[in-house]
């Protein structure tokens, strides 16, 4: 695949460039023009150079000058620079895993009491259903995710031991 298929392959490259489909051209002469010159200076070496342009337009545009302009400045570190911003804008929202150790450190210390009734069931349920685990997840966080888990299963566990007993008798 040539690097203008490339090009043509990628929306956001195709935006920048304003390819018209129905003329088969590129219809920013100073966009295109940058274009070439980052082929021309070796700034873009490889095909993956185009791929990494298009996460460049899509996270820092900005940097598209910088290649221009700055020697030293590299498609790399351009595109290192994008993929920093895209994972800061991706990582989801903090949450406290202090509090929800706390709440289930509540729950554990009041006890399954029998009956448990389904108000504690849902509660535990509820409680270990909100940890998000992720790659990057703290391994108490890991940890707590667990413990609560078994906590919700095993109560519900002696609800249906309970249940069956009470049906049976």
């Amino acid at each position: 695949m040539s690097y203008f298929s490339e090009v043509i392959a990628r929306p956001r490259l195709r935006e920048w460039l304003e390819w018209d489909d129905d003329q088969r051209r590129f219809n920013n002469e100073n966009r295109l023009r940058d274009f070439y010159e980052l082929l021309v200076t070796g700034k873009i070496r490889r095909q993956t150079d185009i791929r990494s342009l298009h996460k460049i337009l899509e996270y820092t545009p900005s940097n598209i000058d910088r290649l221009l302009t700055e020697e030293g400045y590299t498609m790399d570190e351009a595109f290192g620079e994008a993929v920093r911003i895209e994972r800061a804008q991706s990582v989801p929202p903090t949450i406290s895993w202090r509090t929800r150790l706390r709440d289930a450190l509540r729950i554990l210390r009041s006890g399954i009491s029998l009956p448990f009734g389904n108000e504690g069931y849902e509660a535990a349920k509820s409680l270990a259903a909100s940890f998000t685990v992720t790659p990057q997840s703290n391994p108490l966080w890991l940890y707590a995710t667990a413990v609560i888990a078994a906590v919700a299963v095993a109560a519900g566990a002696i609800i249906y031991r309970r249940k069956r007993a009470v049906q049976h008798s």
